[in-house]
């Protein structure tokens, strides 16, 4: 899974996730520089102290570009797969986390008392993920009918 974050117009960002890198990410029309990160999973961030092990997964941006997801509120009435963009607007870097199974239990894991990522001026963006397809079913007659 991969998030592709675009400036657009009026100073916000557009977000889109897409399953490869190969899949074109649809963002609206006038988007400007984008980026494009892998999902990093949540056990690959101590909340306690801040620190990403995944650090390979830590995308550098201009200052602005990381101000401006930090200007961009999520959208209403998320539900479903959610994963949050991490931002720094002081030093311009991004990190997607995720996937979380729906946005209370993004909430959860950034509202959690113990950690120090806001403390460290870092904002959460909560953006949707797209929903997995359905498994194909199992071939029970086992030659592949």
């Amino acid at each position: 899974m991969y998030v592709t974050i675009a400036r657009v117009p009026g100073g916000r960002v557009a977000v889109c996730a897409t399953t490869a890198t190969a899949d074109p990410p649809t963002l609206p029309d006038g988007a400007g520089p984008a980026c494009t990160a892998p999902l990093c999973p949540p056990d690959q961030i101590d909340r306690t102290t801040g620190t990403i092990r995944a650090v390979q997964l830590i995308i550098n941006v201009e200052r602005s570009f990381a101000a401006a997801v930090v200007a961009t509120r999520p959208a209403p009435n998320l539900a479903g797969p959610v994963a949050g963009v991490l931002a720094h607007p002081g030093i311009g870097r991004l990190l997607v986390v995720g996937p979380f199974d729906e946005p209370a239990d993004l909430d959860q894991w950034w509202h959690w008392r113990g950690n120090r990522l806001p403390i460290a001026n870092v904002v959460c963006l909560p953006i949707a993920l797209p929903v997995a397809p359905p498994a194909a079913p199992a071939d029970l007659t086992g030659d592949a009918r």
